[in-house]
């Protein structure tokens, strides 16, 4: 929940940081370091740590919520979210939960590819005389598919910003 004016007034003061310090690190435009970030966790009476696991828990949410790219280019649910996972801090905790999502977008993505490569022969052999160059199933097959992904991975975004993190894709084949 963002804070008031006053609010970021009295937080500027007590840090002794200017008060479009507050509001930059709040907006998101800069993220505070060094001294600006031990000053603003000796104003808040909380450790380093737990100022971390905010910015730990906005990684895993852009981690996930890149994966929804795939509703414009395909198979891009696993693309993107390996190269945020790449670039993570190496808290364990973080990691292992950016394995799980991406575990889950690989398993998507085999079984996805294997359906949409089965489909055209599942449709010569059910309706031969049917068939034309097009095959009815593959691109509403492709949507179930990708709407199942999207709805996954929102669902994955709220557990996230919950903070339960054992919630997010537990049940996936490991391939990662």
């Amino acid at each position: 929940m963002p804070l008031t004016l006053k609010q970021q007034k009295e937080l500027a003061e007590k840090a002794t940081v200017s008060l479009r310090t507050i509001q930059r690190i709040e907006s998101g435009i800069t993220n505070p370091y060094g001294h600006t970030l031990n000053q603003i966790a000796g104003a808040l009476e909380t450790s380093l740590e737990s100022l971390g696991k905010n910015r730990s828990i906005d990684s895993l949410r852009v981690l996930n919520l890149s994966a929804l790219a795939v509703i414009l280019i395909p198979y891009s649910n696993l693309i993107l979210p390996i190269i945020f996972y790449y670039r993570l801090r190496s808290d364990p905790a973080e990691l292992e939960v950016g394995k799980r999502i991406i575990n889950f977008h690989l398993n998507w993505v085999l079984i996805c590819s294997i359906w949409l490569a089965i489909i055209p022969f599942v449709y010569k052999y059910v309706a031969p005389d049917r068939i034309t160059h097009a095959y009815p199933g593959v691109l509403p097959s492709y949507i179930l598919f990708v709407t199942y992904n999207v709805s996954r991975t929102l669902h994955a975004a709220r557990k996230i910003g919950e903070g339960t993190l054992d919630a997010v894709f537990p049940r996936v084949i490991r391939l990662f």
